[in-house]
């Protein structure tokens, strides 16, 4: 019986699931204001809505928070529920998902991490990021950035990793571990990965390191982030409409795996069936454009985008975000001119 007793608990003690630390988790409902902080120093910064976009899987899962107005600078940032303290000997992944629903030519799609001190209220101007990590593009330069904060200074990542520009949502993580070793994963497919000291040029930053050695062993350097405890979505972009979502970081790569087959896995491929729906339509209507052919009900399109009433109300009333399914894209502003221009012809 003893025996049998003993073999109960160790399977228990075996087959128990190891217990995660979330240090944050964002999936941005509708209390999102409440959690994050707006920068103050600067009265010009862009405006934040929650919308899932004109296409998605889900539209109560796959709302996130989109950047509304162009030409603007963005700061806003919120405390992690757990500070991290030190990196030391642990794994930390921080994920999240990025929408660029937007012709985007210049703009920023990445997240910074700052100390526990850090002052949210002029983040925009007055604090400096430990990291930096995501996707960007400027022109022909499209590339997930890793950088490094260190007394006023950027290290940048040696390595150049492209990604691919298109208009669908992408998982983003970022995984340190032990002994100076990075992981880069998009879309749960390792990427890239190294060495913290290696790839970056330290060398004209080794108080960098020397502040953290371990024991004073100059033969066992190591990076270590210490009082991590502060999130910001802080970047500039020309072009509006990028989407964040589902931000996350904890000590468990596989919780992270699996929060994200969750999410994004189980919208992304109705997600690209209703991306390309909508641009198939609108093909239809260019060409009836340009054989002169009539279209009715001014566009001859129904909504793609159609979600209960239900929701509709509950976004636009507690919510506070724009309508994405009713508002106009470029495309059916510029038909919609176009068919009024022919129209004045007409009575002309």
């Amino acid at each position: 019986m003893q025996r049998k007793l003993i073999s109960f608990f160790i399977l228990i003690f075996i087959s128990f699931p190891s217990f995660s630390t979330i240090f944050f988790k964002e999936t941005f409902d509708r209390n999102w204001k409440e959690r994050w902080v707006f920068s103050e120093n600067d009265p010009d910064l862009g405006k934040w809505v929650l919308s899932p976009g004109k296409w998605f899987g889900n539209p109560r899962v796959d709302i996130g928070l989109k950047s509304k107005t162009n030409n603007k600078l963005y700061a806003i940032s919120s405390k992690f529920w757990e500070e991290i303290q030190s990196t030391e000997n642990k794994t930390i992944v921080i994920q999240f998902s990025v929408k660029f629903t937007q012709d985007i030519e210049c703009g920023g799609g990445y997240i910074q991490i700052f100390g526990s001190d850090a002052d949210q209220k002029v983040l925009d101007r007055e604090n400096e990021y430990k990291i930096l990590f995501g996707p960007d593009i400027c022109a022909k330069h499209k590339r997930i950035q890793f950088i490094l904060g260190y007394n006023n200074s950027k290290l940048m990542w040696k390595k150049v990793v492209d990604w691919e520009k298109d208009k669908f949502t992408h998982v983003y993580t970022l995984v340190l571990k032990p002994e100076n070793q990075y992981e880069v994963w998009v879309d749960l497919k390792k990427i890239e990965s190294g060495s913290l000291l290696n790839d970056w040029n330290f060398n004209q930053f080794e108080e960098y390191i020397e502040s953290n050695l371990e024991n004073q062993n100059k033969n066992s350097k190591k990076i270590i982030f210490k009082n991590l405890g502060l999130i910001a979505l802080k970047f500039a972009q020309v072009q509006s409409g990028t989407i964040f979502d589902n931000i996350l970081i904890t000590d468990d790569f596989e919780y992270a795996v699996k929060f994200a087959q969750n999410t994004w896995g189980k919208s992304k491929e109705i997600e690209k069936e209703k991306f390309f729906e909508i641009q198939e339509k609108m093909k239809i209507i260019e060409e009836k454009m340009k054989r002169n052919e009539t279209i009715e009900s001014d566009l001859e399109i129904e909504s793609e985008l159609e979600i209960d009433s239900d929701l509709e109300f509950e976004l636009e009333s507690d919510f506070e975000i724009q309508s994405e399914w009713e508002v106009e894209t470029d495309l059916e502003i510029d038909l919609k001119l176009k068919k009024k221009s022919k129209s004045e012809k007409k009575e002309l």
